[in-house]
């Protein structure tokens, strides 16, 4: 499972112990990192005693999964610091043989909706710039947004997830929420670098 951030409205503890709960009857691994309604120091510690996973980078299933903070304290916008530009460098460098999913919390490309494209990854060149140095990067995926959204850049699936609470209306010019009901992204990792996907709504 990918928990893609924005897990607690205000970072409140009680919120995180009830989601790790409700997600334990699953019985799998969870794959977590932190949105801006997260606060890390809060995050972390009660999602690794879950026994979730945090950040980092991962291999499962013959994929490399890359979890990157984006998270600017006290801030709707995402960036990625220097050390995580690096970090995702030096991991995509040293596993260029696996098919990889790189998952972030800020979109890092315009979704064409005024309001909510403030609140994007302000560094995306930075981050593309590192994306298009490795061609096994077959999939970038994020929350954030509310949405779906489901397109292709230089070659490298970009998906966006409907949340799991409201959902925003796509390309709006202003804050507007959608009627359509929550919902969550199937992702079928194929051992060939492809990706099978469909939103289930709830």
């Amino acid at each position: 499972i990918l928990v893609t951030g924005d897990l607690a409205a205000e970072a409140e503890e009680p919120a995180y112990r009830w989601l790790a709960e409700q997600l334990s009857i699953f019985e799998l691994p969870i794959y977590s990192l932190p949105g801006n309604h997260d606060v890390n120091t809060v995050m972390e510690p009660l999602v690794k005693a879950a026994g979730w996973y945090f950040g980092g980078n991962h291999i499962v299933g013959g994929w490399h999964i890359v979890l990157l903070d984006t998270c600017v304290r006290d801030a709707a916008h995402g960036c990625l610091n220097v050390a995580e530009i690096e970090r995702l460098d030096i991991a995509l460098a040293q596993h260029s043989q696996l098919p990889t999913l790189v998952c972030l919390h800020h979109h890092p490309v315009p979704m064409m909706s005024t309001w909510m494209d403030t609140m994007q990854l302000h560094n995306a060149d930075e981050f593309w710039h590192v994306i298009s140095k490795y061609p096994q990067v077959r999939i970038v995926l994020w929350g954030h947004v509310h949405q779906n959204f489901d397109t292709y850049r230089n070659g490298v699936r970009l998906l966006a997830t409907p949340s799991t609470c409201v959902q925003f209306a796509a390309r709006s010019a202003s804050f507007a929420i959608d009627s359509l009901t929550p919902g969550f992204r199937y992702l079928q990792l194929l051992s060939n670098g492809g990706v099978d996907t469909v939103v289930v709504r709830t």
